[in-house]
């Protein structure tokens, strides 16, 4: 509503000044501070300008120069509360400033806190309406806080301040993400099939059918009916060792905007069967919830009840009936650009009273930018507590890969996709230990045409502990948006 009436003021005429400026002259600079500011363009020197500010201020409490440089440093570097103190003292002893509460909202907004500083950019926009500088820091306020369609408007009221080329590049990059944020998250229907092949001669088969439908703005809803297969020989009617199961699931996403948080919690839940016609039904049961309480980091926690074979790919684990509860928290982290890190712990509890607990890191750059090239290192590690006849359960497996993905061409609805990778692995089980290479490879095509989409893939992976175990699959995918 503020802004409403901000706008229609700006448009009637009614344009405010500018916002005033912080006064950054000094008449008789200290040395010290001349020192200070010949280190700001070296960040590895901002420690040094830091200590002298902090030797001004110890001298003479009231120097305002050196606080406010303080203030801009320490938040320069991710010290937000501190530089955040800093502004408090500046705004008791000057009578709060506009320009120091603006310089405070910046500073709310690097260090996640959006709703704080929206609110203090929407007082500032009522009394300033016309000026660029807070109109801009608003709108990209507004992107970073995952605001995207108020930061598109206030991106535009920016440009109709003063045009800038650089403001407009930002607001195209914008739109492009949005358009592309809106068709992922619109609604569709897919179907999706996987074969999977291991060494020990187990198939399993399975199909998927989805829709994907958006209840308003912040919640959706989805639902699946499947089917699965899995056997020793599933190619043999009727033979012994042949499982079939329908399942179905559905779940409820819902954004929520808690007051006490700067950024929107998701929340997911979900409910659902697999019936099994020579085994036991298991029930699904899953929750979910991400956080992310900036543009560049996320935390994720989970909690899954189901069918162990979704864990641990056995026949003797669906023929006993098999169900697991596994409790997951993951983070990921921006490194900037394409450059990130990944990480998730993972405990599993097995109907059968065994445990495990795993580990799964990575690390992902893309060395060249504007090339579809991407490297990633990763490590996993997982291990049971307890001994199992009827599944993989060792006491200790750990490796490494490294790995290679590209497409081509890197743009157009038409693709060819590769994965590579290469690593190394340590594991022991029931006594016996073994270490060796592994590998996997995966080529795939897509074609995405008008709201269509047609997705499919091979893959083969080797590794190499005691024995070799080698497993080969494909995906089928085919979806539509609506």
């Amino acid at each position: 509503m503020a802004f409403a009436v901000v706008w229609t003021v700006f448009l009637a005429g009614d344009v405010a000044a500018e916002l005033t400026k912080p006064d950054t002259s000094e008449p008789n600079p200290d040395p010290r501070m001349i020192e200070a500011s010949s280190l700001l363009s070296d960040r590895a020197s901002h420690d040094r300008a830091i200590e002298l500010y902090r030797e001004v201020l110890a001298g003479d409490p009231a120097h305002r120069m050196s606080r406010l440089w303080l203030a801009r440093v320490l938040s320069w570097g991710g010290d937000y509360e501190e530089s955040l103190a800093q502004y408090r003292e500046i705004a008791l002893r000057e009578s709060d400033p506009p320009w120091t509460q603006k310089e405070a909202a910046d500073v709310l907004t690097w260090s996640g806190r959006y709703e704080a500083a929206f609110l203090i950019y929407a007082s500032l926009l009522e009394r300033h309406p016309a000026d660029f500088d807070l109109n801009l820091a608003l709108a990209r306020a507004y992107g970073w806080g995952g605001r995207t369609n108020e930061a598109m408007r206030a991106f535009r009221r920016t440009l109709q301040i003063r045009d800038d080329v650089s403001v407009r590049k930002e607001l195209a990059k914008l739109s492009q993400a949005a358009s592309k944020a809106a068709k992922t998250d619109s609604n569709r229907g897919q179907g999706l099939g996987t074969f999977l092949r291991d060494s020990d001669n187990l198939e399993i088969w399975r199909e998927v059918a989805g829709t994907h439908y958006k209840l308003g703005d912040n919640s959706s809803v989805e639902a699946h009916l499947g089917y699965t297969r899995i056997g020793a020989d599933p190619r043999v009617p009727g033979a012994r060792d042949l499982f079939q199961a329908f399942d179905w699931d559905f779940a409820l996403r819902r954004s929520l905007n808690p007051v006490f948080l700067a950024r929107r919690l998701e929340i997911e839940v979900g409910l659902g069967a697999r019936h099994w016609d020579h085994a036991k039904d298991q029930f699904v049961v899953r929750s979910r919830v991400e956080y992310s309480p900036s543009a560049t980091t996320a935390f994720a926690a989970s909690l899954e009840h189901g069918d162990f074979l979704d864990t641990s790919a056995s026949l003797e684990a669906v023929r006993r009936g098999l169900s697991r509860t596994s409790l997951a928290a993951s983070c990921w982290q921006s490194l900037g650009g394409a450059n990130s890190v990944f990480g998730i712990f993972t405990a599993t509890f097995v109907s059968d009273a065994n445990e495990a607990l795993s580990t799964y890191l990575s690390a992902t750059t893309a060395p060249w930018s504007g090339h579809s090239l991407r490297l990633s290192l990763s490590a996993n590690s997982i291990s049971y507590t307890g001994r199992s006849d009827h599944y993989y359960d060792p006491v200790m497996d750990i490796g490494t890969m490294l790995s290679a993905s590209v497409r081509y061409p890197e743009t157009g609805g038409l693709y060819l996709r590769a994965d590579v990778g290469i690593g190394f692995g340590y594991a022991k089980q029931d006594g016996v230990s073994g270490s060796g290479f592994t590998y996997r490879t995966e080529l795939g095509t897509r074609l995405e045409l008008r709201d269509w989409w047609f997705d499919l893939s091979g893959y083969r992976a080797e590794s190499q502990r005691a024995s070799v175990y080698t497993t080969h699959g494909a995906h089928a995918r085919l979806g539509r948006s609506f």
